[in-house]
């Protein structure tokens, strides 16, 4: 009681149904996106006990930009990045910028993440990555290895052709579900097609560990918060592109400089 924590909203069974691995399970459930349990967007809200994860320090802030890291290290932990490799993020919303701190982290030697969005490129360059435009990726050298963080015909033909034969491309992007890939080049070249979901306990865990030993830029991708009452413009506004914070972060007025 009193123990800053998160929480691992990934619920899994007990291993009934056969699971080796956690985000495998047949019976997942996810806090805020299964409509039979309440989501965060609330005053209180109850999680089971063995979702807790202490944050050891870190701020509500930076504790609550774990789970989007963890969706990044279950990525590149998928893709088998190997340090000196250079590697393609296509997109740079939050998903996109997650993976690139977190594959730089892991000893990525070059990363460079296409967005069309200038504001985000910008911020990815103030960081030290690589950036260009989806329509300039086909002038580039090729890639060790890719990830698509949008999903949709567009980029997942232009990440794919981005990669060197044999390479790996890694999705995580869910913009549409389903889509179009140029079959030709992933066989004949004999590129390898996965697919990342969520996350391990252990690579939630790990990515709260990164923050923790300041191995990510975290505060940078927090853009401005907002309360209760304007959540539902916070949504518009995105979906609009009027904002174009990269993370935004809801308070119920508790803790907010903490």
């Amino acid at each position: 009681i009193g123990e800053r924590v998160t929480f691992n909203p990934a619920i899994s069974c007990l291993g009934s149904c056969g699971h080796g691995i956690e985000n495998h399970c047949q019976e997942l459930k996810v806090i805020g996106v299964d409509p039979k349990i309440q989501g965060a967007f609330a005053d209180y809200i109850s999680v089971p006990s063995n979702r807790l994860v202490a944050l050891n320090g870190i701020s509500f802030q930076l504790g609550a930009c774990i789970e989007p890291m963890a969706v990044a290290v279950q990525a590149v932990r998928r893709s088998e990045l190997q340090p000196g490799e250079s590697i393609l993020i296509s997109g740079g919303g939050m998903i996109g910028q997650c993976i690139a701190q977190v594959a730089r982290a892991e000893g990525c030697a070059s990363v460079t993440i296409s967005e069309s969005m200038s504001s985000r490129r910008d911020f990815a360059g103030s960081l030290g990555f690589n950036t260009t435009t989806p329509e300039r990726v086909s002038e580039l050298p090729k890639f060790d290895k890719a990830f698509d963080a949008v999903g949709i015909d567009a980029t997942a033909a232009a990440t794919i052709s981005a990669i060197k034969k044999g390479g790996t491309v890694c999705f995580v992007g869910l913009g549409l579900p389903s889509i179009s890939v140029p079959l030709f080049e992933i066989v004949v070249a004999e590129r390898n097609i996965i697919g990342s979901f969520a996350y391990t306990d252990e690579a939630f865990e790990r990515a709260r560990d990164l923050i923790l030993d300041n191995k990510l830029t975290v505060q940078e991708l927090i853009g401005q918060g907002t309360d209760f009452e304007g959540v539902a413009t916070a949504f518009s506004d995105l979906a609009s592109s009027k904002r174009t914070d990269l993370k935004v972060l809801m308070s119920t007025g508790e803790h907010e400089q903490n």
